[in-house]
């Protein structure tokens, strides 16, 4: 049996609303994510040309991704990024607000998307 693709959109977007806990690492899908004001660093899972949205708590004056040879950090709007899965490895990025304070501190993770290769399993 094949499942059409809106159902397994829900169904992905249903799995992340109640697997999403301050506990375990954010995983990067179409609804995007939300970060905490915490100073606990946070971890974020995205796929290989994948993107995702992050809402932040506060305005973004300065970002810094520390490597980005593995992922690109967009601003939209003072409060909204869009992060960018450019090649599998690892890297931080660091979001400042207008005095120079660390808002959000991301451990970003990107991997290898094999969800498309699961659905031929």
């Amino acid at each position: 049996m094949r499942l059409n693709a809106p159902v397994v959109l829900a169904a992905a977007i249903g799995l992340f609303l109640l697997g999403t806990n301050a506990h375990g690492p954010l995983e990067a899908n179409a609804a995007g994510a939300e970060v905490s004001a915490s100073t606990a660093t946070q971890r974020v899972k995205l796929g290989l040309n994948k993107s995702v949205v992050i809402d932040l708590p506060s305005d973004a004056y300065d970002i810094l991704v520390a490597n980005p040879a593995v992922a690109d950090a967009v601003t939209r709007t003072a409060r909204r990024i869009y992060l960018f899965g450019k090649a599998v490895g690892d890297t931080n990025i660091f979001v400042f607000g207008p005095n120079g304070e660390q808002i959000v501190s991301l451990d970003l993770a990107v991997e290898r998307d094999v969800a498309g290769l699961e659905d031929y399993i």
